[in-house]
């Protein structure tokens, strides 16, 4: 039996799936596109930067939707602290 809310009215549902994938080279420019042109997107969270800090180690990661369309972009940061035995993880204007 369909879901109802409090009128009565029947509630529409559409399910999907958002994957979340590691930006390789062939997804770098799909990467760079969305965050060039996202309201939010900001050079700190470009790839280019990643390549301009490189004595840090990144990770770019990129949303995608059911038809592999990009929905989301973040830039990680890993920086090390080998006296405290930890890693500190930092996302520039984080993610969007």
């Amino acid at each position: 039996m369909p879901e109802k809310d409090q009128a009565g009215n029947q509630i529409k549902m559409r399910v999907s799936c958002i994957m979340i994938k590691r930006v390789t080279q062939n997804d770098f420019a799909v990467y760079e596109q969305y965050v060039s042109q996202h309201p939010k997107g900001h050079f700190l969270q470009s790839l280019h930067w990643a390549q301009f800090k490189s004595q840090l180690q990144s990770i770019a990661l990129l949303s995608l939707d059911d038809d592999g369309n990009a929905r989301g972009a973040m830039l990680l940061f890993i920086q090390k602290e080998p006296a405290f035995g930890v890693s500190f993880l930092y996302s520039p204007r984080g993610p969007i």
